[in-house]
């Protein structure tokens, strides 16, 4: 929980979004990162499920959104945003919240995930960040 008190008090959120959020991004961060860093991720937060389960869709019409789209340079980190943006309407959190969230989010598990995950989500950070 103390993910979501930082998200809710940085960024002006409601529980439900925090979470909601959270999880959309989840589904992210699991598409790529190996299973086994995911494993790490779900220790560190062991509500990560239900957080993915809070948002909408379930989080599935958004994976198939994102198919793919890490494998562009040129157009990946825009995309991912852009489609997170849309995402993140629909809890009724702002699209210009994309980027800080995220941030908040991935620094979060980098801080505190073992070798194996930090590096998977450091990866994945410094790509949706540059």
């Amino acid at each position: 929980m103390e993910l979501v008190q930082q998200l809710m008090k940085s960024l002006d959120l409601n529980e439900q979004q925090a979470k909601g959020g959270i999880g959309a991004l989840l589904y992210i961060v699991k598409d790529h990162v190996a299973h086994s860093s995911f494993h790490e991720i779900k220790t560190l937060l062991p509500e990560a499920e239900a957080w993915m389960r809070l948002s909408p869709e379930g989080g599935e019409g958004f994976i198939g959104l994102l198919d793919g789209i890490f494998g562009s340079v040129a157009g990946g980190k825009l995309d991912a945003f852009a489609r997170m943006g849309g995402h993140f309407q629909s809890l009724g959190i702002s699209p210009t919240m994309v980027k800080p969230f995220t941030g908040i989010v991935l620094a979060y598990m980098c801080e505190r995930l073992p070798a194996g995950g930090r590096n998977q989500v450091t990866k994945l950070n410094d790509a949706l960040m540059a």
